[in-house]
């Protein structure tokens, strides 16, 4: 909380800083006579009570405006009476807050006058301008105001006939003046400030001076002026045109009045082009008219102007800048600026012409347009003749194109010119119909606590609305147009089209208040069931016309309450929402569901008002059949039951009727029945309509109705069916068939029915009423041994009209027909007989076999019951919890469930009570599984089988799981599967790839039930290439294998002939020492029995001979020859000794050096090749002559048989001729041509780049190449010499140049390496670095050995052996990227596909490089340090960064566990990687010999503890956390993978955290992870040295990775030793020796362990040390007394200064103290040398020594006791106790350096061994006069050192 006394003076910081004068400085001319005055105004805020005053009123007066003491406004007056400089303070008090507002004002005399102003141009008839005169003194300063000194203007003109400028009085114009050039126009004088007015075009000078005479000597100032009109030129803008056009310009002029338009040609204002060239101009019709292209500007001048003024003033005339350039394309626009538009509505739609950048162009007049409105959605209003503008209206909805073109100019004689160039534009609109929103009005009851929703409908416009409420607070809408109401009301909502927000519909909505209620036209009846709803209507007050009353749109959400006077007939449902009326009127509905037949009363209420309604229930329409077909003659009775009843309120209304389209069928009520009854044959359609007439009781009745054909018809046929017997439970009725089986023991009925069509189109249909005819029944053949009928045919008497005989079966069992005749229907004979029959199978009752099943408890396991006996038709009595049943005529299925026996009971459908029970017992399986191959070859087919095994394993039997849902599916459409039985599948393997089989079935609990996946890899056959191989003995070849599965098995590699070769399972092939040929068959064996292998030859033979081959011998000078040792034969090739375990030592060498030299290596300079197996060299031709290559071929001492006939040594020779190339001797000239290959393509480019450069091939060279313009050459297959013709052509240079072209067909293949390898050692690499990627890039050179600008070869490559290197080819083989990742020797060959015998074999040799060497674990946290081999500067890239991450250059932090790849790419293009394992931290311990031994609290020491990190503690003694890094190497900074922690092993008054920081640190130095302890600067806390005990201080690391838990933390404990404190920082004595003055007391703070540790020393040649013991202040427990020495020699007045040096033994704590040695003169050693005089006897004796000084002395001390007062008062406020919470300045650590604002001083309160650290106050602010400017003051001292010459005062408290 703040103290009063903070609040207020906040308050008043707060006042000085609110309030501010309007200027903080004034400057006043001096005038004797003239007072000037100025207006000084309080401000933000304004209103403020002020007192005004001057320190000076003989110079400044200051007036308050308003109110004498309080107001915030006040004149200043200037009265100094003396010329010359005058200063004075003009005050503001604020007479509330105390605060006080300042104004310097300054009186000096006028030295000069300026005229102000800010533009030297008028302009005619326009406003005046104000021009102004500012003084200033002598120093240049401005004056603030001129005030009403009184000046002379005077207004000359330059020539001309008119007067240009006047001066215009204040009152004569808009502007209101200042007060004081308003007091002088009053005297018909003129001030500072005057206004300026152009009348005319020309030139002017303004001047003036004081009128006043005092003011003589100050010089005149003047100002030249322009005067000119305020032309427009129209138009304006930059204007951009095509060719051809016409523009008319406008002249206007701007007049204060308006704009004016200039009639041209004029003679004041002259048009001008700068280019007649780009346009011309028509003077008279100020017309301007395009000739080419190009840009130009139209220039307004001025007659009577000449250029030099306007130069001068900088005045531009009007101009418009025109560029003529070509149209590009066309734009429509459109009023609106939106494609969407309205019917029946007018726009107007304009065409824009762009220019190639974008830019609009002006369309002329004279310009033709093609534009094309389709007149079907448009009618046209008005256009152009130019066709680019149109008012049109929108007369049909649609999308509409429409285009336009630029056609044509007509010129100023009516010639139309035609444009060639095609410009043309189109645009896609959308015409949509107006917005109109359903329902137009829309009224809702008002409501505070409901609001109703009602939707809104919009039509027409795009389909697209937004909807707006023009008072949300009457109505709101969404964005889907559902209306909620409000407030009472009225206002408008509008749909609006989003695609066009122009289009919109609107709908009135209104919220009244309700004022009565009523039923509206609605249903008063429902059928039984259904639910009726009653319209309710209530009305609402209008009061905005006539108080009427109005039917509410939606009242659904009104709280009606419903009364229901009888509940049995009507149910309210209140659950059913109020709806919107569909039928009749009304604002709502309620819903009421009829629960019976009858009539009751319902009432419905709100508020006050009420109403009360009839309703009724009645059963539905009830009639048996749609269509009734009754025989002629015949007649039936029709049932008709429900409809509506009578209406209660008028039952007379009541009808039921039948009426019929034919009189032949005639229908009348007979009971509740209609009789109808057939004369002759016809078809009529009967309406049976129940329902009441409409009365005013009841104005929509229910009138139920139902449509009923009648036929009168010829029956067609007699159908005969069985009686079936009523079944048990809920059985299935028997399936109709063509033969109706029967037990053979039981008795039966047999149904006769008639049936007719009512017309022959239609399907047959039962007929009723055949109780008419005549039937006759009988048994064919011989039936009547199986069945005897009954005598006569009985008939139902019901709706059915059915009839029946008697059967009785004899218990045999077969097939017998019984048949029915009729030939009469009533009295009517029947013209055709009609007759049926009926098929009976009379069997015995149903049995199965076999006659019990056993049968696995699986879900997928079914079983079959085969049924002999009964009808076929077959229901399961009940279900069993073992298993399933499944019954079909013949069969039944079982499928199992659980385990458990139960029977089988089954019912014969169609015998009746024929029950047959079957015993069934169900088990278990367990699981489904695949066996099939893991590999196919393609095109072939294997047979898979899924196994269902049992929970022992056992297989089940097929005949139970055959049918089980068993699949067996593959995702993959590389194979076929199909099923050849119940378990066994073939799959054909169709393409190479990968299937998965996955078999599946239904498990016993319902869930499936899925094997194992099983994959299955279908693979192309295996190739071995090449297809034969020589080798000398004790060699290596590598087999490629293309084919076969993948991963690539083993392969079977079987030899016919084990003596002269081995071979390895990856294929390496080892030539043994016996000659011979083997055929070397690679297999690959299959599980299913399949295979698939390849053969190739594979020759060990001895050299007999060697051969020199060269690429070529003839060779021009710089050129590459390549040579190479080959066999004798042409298969003895560098592959067939390249991998020799016992290389060929090879030396080369030539006869002349000078004029073929070998080169280092095919691979860069960088590597140096031995002569070991060195095969192959490249050559440089250096210059001309002849030259004898000669190899030497040495077989190795350990080899056998390399050689034929024991040679040990082979040589061979060649020559090569080397032809100078091309050039010529005088001028001494190289020439220099283009060499390319045959068929070959390439991009030719120049220096010459400035796009008028072609490429061309003369006639004559045609055959040979042909080149674009563009610079793309192509050669043709013939070789020869042509040239290629370079030109460039402008108009400035022609100039061309022929280049000679060389095609020449390929003699050589070659590769470099790019970039080039360098090394970055001293000697040179005798092989690549592991890791290394290298780029080869492979090209061509001819038959001289010069090299091929592009050649169009196809290119190939393989190594002898794949297992070192990892190469890969982009760029049509022609880069060729090679991965060194082992160390060896690989021979890589490189090839043209098309002639083999252009190749070319290089020898790759890689050695480990990279890796720095260590022998010792890397581990998470080291420092690696990795070696560059190659030269330039090296790029770093870590492939896994989670593991290993670069920090600069070549160094790397481990970071986490795992092998990490570091790639380096040098900036040659060179890249090589290394794979180094990271291995976990298992061990963190602090090294306990480089750890600082003990921790002390002094400032500015650090205690550092070094901690080593290792995968073991067996490893804890490694040295550094460094890794391959140089001793010099600079290391990067790191953060250290562990925290540190500290804490203190006694428990004390304080925490070891409040003094100390823990930090972790990586030190560079040592190569060590650290803990640094060093002191905390964070907050301060009491400390009581002398009471602190002795205690440990621990140190623990912890690792800080959270996968790393069980890493041990490390801990190491050291002693603490707390700091010493020194009380005195500086001590002043004086240079009396020791018998006149006592010295001083130094006081430490020492914990009492440390005591002995103690020493003070320094200032040997002026003072004395000696420890001193007993009682002194400030609770210090080691004292020494510091006295001067006798015979100082310390000048009196002078200071002689020394260190006293306090020094900790134990902990090297140091610190000092400054001794300062005032000089003392003898008046001041009379006084202190009386000892044993009193106090006050000491006062009487200075009282009388210097009784002069009284008065002075007394009064000062009475102030300085007065300030003393009030600062105490004030600091009593803030002096707070410092602790560590509040950030004090004090610290935990006693500082060796001096803080002079800080004072140590004892508490009252606190402890007498206790110290603690105080705070100063903080400063207070106080406010200058003069500027206002807070400015910080201290109050108080922070303490100065004193002067020690009394022994009564020893210390300053």
């Amino acid at each position: 909380m703040l103290s009063c006394k903070t609040w207020v003076f906040l308050l008043l910081f707060w006042t000085v800083n609110g309030y501010k004068l309007n200027v903080p400085r004034l400057l006043l001319p001096y005038h004797p006579s003239v007072p000037m005055r100025f207006e000084l105004e309080v401000g933000t805020p304004s209103g403020g009570c002020f007192k005004w005053r001057s320190n000076r009123p003989d110079v400044v007066k200051v007036n308050p405006l308003g109110h004498r003491d309080c107001s915030d406004r006040a004149e200043v007056v200037a009265t100094a009476k003396v010329a010359g400089t005058h200063n004075a303070v003009i005050f503001a008090d604020d007479t509330d807050g105390g605060a006080t507002l300042s104004c310097v004002v300054t009186i000096d005399e006028v030295a000069t006058i300026v005229i102000e102003h800010t533009t030297k141009v008028l302009y005619v008839d326009a406003a005046p301008a104000p021009i102004t005169v500012v003084a200033f003194n002598a120093d240049g300063d401005k004056f603030s105001t001129l005030g009403e000194l009184p000046f002379e203007w005077d207004v000359s003109d330059n020539g001309g006939e008119l007067r240009p400028l006047r001066i215009v009085p204040f009152e004569q114009s808009k502007y209101r003046a200042p007060r004081d050039i308003q007091e002088l126009e009053s005297q018909k004088k003129k001030g500072y400030l005057v206004l300026l007015e152009g009348l005319s075009s020309g030139s002017s000078t303004v001047q003036t001076k004081f009128q006043d005479s005092y003011f003589a000597k100050v010089a005149a100032s003047s100002l030249d002026l322009v005067v000119v009109a305020n032309l427009l030129l129209e138009p304006a803008y930059d204007i951009f045109i095509p060719v051809y056009s016409d523009i008319h310009f406008v002249v206007k002029i701007v007049k204060e009045q308006g704009v004016e338009e200039v009639p041209m040609p004029s003679p004041l204002y002259t048009l001008r082009l700068e280019d007649n060239k780009i346009c011309s101009l028509n003077s008279a019709q100020s017309i301007v008219t395009a000739l080419s292209k190009g840009t130009t500007n139209l220039l307004l001048h001025t007659e009577n102007i000449d250029a030099k003024t306007t130069k001068n003033a900088a005045v531009r005339p009007p101009s418009t800048k025109i560029q003529v350039v070509d149209p590009e394309s066309l734009q429509f626009a459109i009023s609106g600026n939106n494609w969407v538009l309205e019917k029946d509505r007018v726009y107007t739609i304009g065409i824009n012409l762009l220019d190639p950048h974008g830019n609009h162009m002006f369309i002329a007049d004279n310009a033709r347009f093609e534009t094309v409105l389709p007149l079907d959605y448009f009618e046209i209003v008005k256009t152009t003749n130019n066709g680019t503008h149109f008012e049109v209206k929108a007369r049909k909805s649609g999308r509409v194109t429409l285009r336009s073109k630029l056609t044509s100019f007509i010129t100023e004689g009516g010639i139309e010119i035609f444009i060639k160039r095609k410009v043309v534009g189109e645009q896609q609109l959308e015409i949509v119909d107006p917005i109109t929103v359903i329902p137009k009005q829309v009224i809702f009851p008002y409501l505070v606590q409901k609001k109703f929703e009602y939707p809104l409908k919009a039509i027409g416009g795009s389909g697209s609305f937004s909807w707006l409420s023009g008072n949300r607070a009457v109505c709101d809408v969404d964005d889907t147009g559902l209306s909620r109401s409000g407030e009472l009301g009225w206002t408008l909502v509008t749909a609006v089209d989003r695609k066009n927000p122009s289009i919109f519909g609107t709908s009135k909505i209104g919220v009244l208040e309700a004022i009565s209620l009523d039923f509206g036209k609605t249903r008063k009846e429902v059928e039984v069931g259904k639910v009726l709803y009653l319209n309710v209507q209530l009305y609402g007050l209008d009061r905005e016309k006539g108080q009427r009353h109005i039917p509410f749109t939606d009242c659904r959400n009104v709280p009606f309450t419903v009364e229901v006077q009888n509940h049995a007939y009507f149910h309210y449902e209140k659950d059913i929402p109020s709806q919107i009326p569909t039928e009749g009127t009304g604002c709502g509905t309620i819903a009421l569901k009829a629960i019976k037949s009858g009539d009751t009363r319902i009432t419905v209420k709100y508020d006050k008002y009420s109403a009360t309604i009839d309703v009724s229930a009645f059963p539905a329409l009830k009639i048996i059949e749609d269509e009734l077909l009754i025989p002629i003659g015949g007649a039936f009775k029709l049932i008709v039951e429900g409809g509506p009843r009578p209406w209660l309120l008028d039952p007379s209304q009541f009808f039921i009727e039948g009426k019929s389209a034919n009189s032949q069928a005639v229908s009348s009520k007979w009971h509740e029945k209609l009789l109808f009854t057939c004369g002759q044959q016809s078809a009529t359609t009967v309406d049976v309509v129940v329902g009441n007439q409409p009365t005013t009781s009841n104005e929509i009745p229910a009138v139920v109705s139902s449509t009923i054909r009648i036929c009168c018809v010829m029956p067609s046929r007699l159908g005969l069916k069985v009686e079936e017997k009523k079944k048990e439970g809920n059985a299935p009725k028997c399936p109709s068939s063509a033969v109706t089986p029967i037990l053979s023991s039981e008795r039966f009925n047999i149904g006769v029915t008639a049936f007719g069509r009512c017309d022959e189109s239609e399907e047959e249909r039962s007929m009723v009423g055949i109780d008419s005819m005549e039937l006759e029944w009988g048994l064919p053949g011989d039936g009547k041994n199986f069945l005897s009928l009954g005598k006569t045919t009985q008939f139902t008497d019901d709706q059915t009209n059915r009839g029946w005989i008697d059967a009785t079966p004899k218990g045999k069992v077969g097939n017998v027909r019984v048949s029915v005749k009729s030939t009469r229907s009533g009295s009517q004979r029947l013209p055709n007989p009609v007759a049926g029959n009926l098929d009976i199978k009379l069997v015995n009752r149903a049995s199965t076999v076999p006659s019990s099943l056993v049968l696995w408890n699986d879900v997928t396991a079914t079983a079959k019951l085969s049924i002999e006996g009964g009808s076929g038709h077959f229901h399961l009595v009940d279900r069993s919890e073992f298993y399933d049943a499944q019954v079909t005529s013949k069969e039944i299925i079982v499928s199992p469930r659980k385990t458990g026996s139960a029977p089988l009971r089954l019912l014969d459908l169609c015998l009746g009570s024929a029950l047959l029970e079957v015993p069934i017992k169900i088990t278990d399986i367990h699981s489904l599984r695949i066996r099939a191959p893991s590999h196919v070859e393609v095109s072939s087919r294997v047979t898979v089988n899924v196994d269902v095994v049992d929970v022992e394993g056992e297989p089940f039997s097929a005949d139970y799981v055959s049918v089980m849902n068993l699949e067996l599916e593959t995702d993959s459409t590389s194979a076929k599967i199909t099923r050849d039985s119940g378990m066994r599948f073939h799959l054909d393997a169709k393409a190479v790839g990968e299937v998965k089989l996955i078999a599946s079935a239904r498990a016993s609990s319902g869930s499936p039930i899925q094997s194992r996946q099983h994959i299955l890899q279908i693979y192309a056959p295996i190739k071995l290439y090449p297809r034969t191989v020589t080798l000398i003995p004790e060699s290596t070849f590598q087999l490629e294998i293309v084919g076969g599965p993948r991963p690539t098995p083993p392969v079977s590699f079987t030899l016919n002939n084990t003596k002269s070769m081995r071979i390895e399972s990856n294929a390496l092939i080892t030539s043994l020492t016996t000659l011979g040929n083997t055929l070397v068959t690679g297999t690959i064996n299959q599980d299913n029995g399949q295979s698939t292998s390849d053969s190739v030859v594979v020759r060990v033979v001895s050299l007999a001979g060697i051969r020199l081959r060269v690429s070529t011998n003839r060779a021009k000078t710089g050129a590459k020859v390549s040579a190479r040792v080959d066999g004798l034969q042409d298969d003895e090739t560098p592959y067939s000794f390249g991998g020799a375990t016992y290389p060929f030592k090879v030396k080369w060498s030539v006869s002349d050096p000078t004029v073929l030299m070998i080169d280092s290596s095919y691979l860069g300079n960088a590597l140096t090749e031995g002569e070991q197996n060195r095969f192959g060299v490249s050559l440089s031709a250096r210059a001309g002559g002849r030259v004898a290559i000669k190899v030497e071929v040495q077989m190795h001492p350990s080899a056998r048989l390399h050689f034929q006939n024991k040679q040990q040594l082979f040589e061979a020779e060649t020559t090569v001729i080397v032809d100078e190339a091309p050039a010529l001797i005088d001028p001494k000239l190289p020439i220099s041509m283009i060499n390319i290959a045959p068929d070959a393509e390439y991009k030719l480019k120049s220096t010459w780049n400035d796009g008028q450069t072609t490429f061309s091939v003369p006639t004559a060279f045609s055959s040979l190449a042909t080149v674009s313009k563009a610079g793309h050459l192509r050669t043709h297959s013939i070789t020869g010499s042509a040239g290629i013709l370079l030109a460039r052509t402008s108009a400035e240079l022609n100039e061309s140049v022929i280049v000679p072209l060389q095609v020449s067909a390929v003699g050589s293949l070659w590769v470099d390496v790019v970039p080039p390898l360098t090394n970055a050692h001293a000697h040179t690499l005798m092989a690549l670095p592991v890791g290394l990627t290298l780029n080869l890039k492979v090209y061509f050179r001819d038959r001289s050995g010069l090299r091929l600008l592009a050649a169009a070869n196809k290119i190939q490559y393989r190594p002898h052996r794949f297992d070192l290197t990892d190469i890969s080819a982009s760029n049509q083989n022609r880069t060729i990227t090679i991965t060194l990742k082992t160390p060896g020797e690989t021979v890589l060959r490189i090839w043209d596909s098309d002639e083999r015998n252009l190749q070319t074999f290089i020898r790759i040799y890689a050695l480990d490089q990279l890796t720095p060497n260590s022998k010792r674990s890397i581990v998470v946290s080291d420092l690696i340090c990795f070696v560059n081999p190659v030269e330039g500067v090296a790029e770093w890239r870590i492939d896994g960064e989670e593991q290993l991450q670069l920090l600069q250059g070549s160094i790397g932090l481990a970071k986490k566990p795992g092998n990490v790849v570091v790639e380096m790419k040098s900036d040659q293009g060179l890249s090589m990687h290394a794979t180094i394992l990271i291995n976990p931290v298992g061990y963190v311990g602090f090294s306990s010999s480089q750890s600082s031994a003990f921790v002390s609290n002094f400032a500015g020491e650090s205690f550092v503890f070094p901690l080593h990190i290792a995968r073991h503690s067996n490893e804890s003694t490694k040295e550094t956390s460094v890794i391959g890094c140089a001793k010099d190497q600079p290391l990067p900074r790191l953060s250290a993978p562990i925290t540190c922690s500290i804490h203190f092993s006694n428990q004390l008054a304080f925490s070891a955290s409040h003094l100390f920081t823990a930090k972790s640190t990586f030190d560079e130095t040592k190569g060590l992870y650290a803990c640094v302890i060093q002191e905390q600067v964070a907050g301060r806390v009491p400390l009581s040295i002398v009471d602190t005990k002795p205690t440990d201080i621990i140190v623990t690391a912890n690792w800080n990775d959270k996968h790393a838990s069980n890493i041990p933390d490390a801990v190491i404990t050291r002693p603490f030793y707390m700091a010493f404190e020194i009380l005195d920082k500086q001590l002043t004595l004086s240079s009396l020796p020791s018998h006149q003055a006592p010295g001083a007391v130094l006081s430490i703070r020492v914990p009492p362990a440390q005591l002995s540790k103690i020493a003070a020393s320094g200032c040997a040649d002026w003072v004395t040390i000696t420890e001193t013991t007993g009682a002194h202040s400030l609770n210090a427990n080691k004292h020494y007394l510091i006295q001067t020495k006798r015979g100082n020699s310390v000048q009196p007045g002078h200071i002689e200064k020394c260190e006293i040096t306090i020094s900790n033994a134990l902990t090297g704590q140091a610190g000092s103290v400054a001794i300062n040695i005032r000089g003392i003169d003898k008046m001041t050693a009379q006084l202190t040398g009386a000892e044993s005089a009193t106090f006050l006897q000491l006062l009487f004796s200075l009282a009388h020594s210097f009784s002069w000084l009284f008065i002075p002395l007394m009064t000062l001390c009475i102030a300085a006791i007065i300030l003393i007062a009030v600062w105490l008062i004030l600091r009593s406020g803030s002096v707070k106790l410092g602790t560590a919470a509040n950030n004090v300045a004090g610290g935990v650590f006693a500082s060796d350096r001096s803080n002079p604002n800080i004072s140590y001083q004892s508490s009252a309160g606190s402890s007498p061994s206790a110290s603690y650290v105080w705070r100063e106050s903080p400063p207070r602010y106080h406010s200058t006069p003069i500027d206002n400017t807070p400015t910080l003051g201290p109050i108080g001292s922070g303490g100065s050192p004193q002067l020690w010459t009394s022994s009564n005062i020893r210390r300053r408290l």
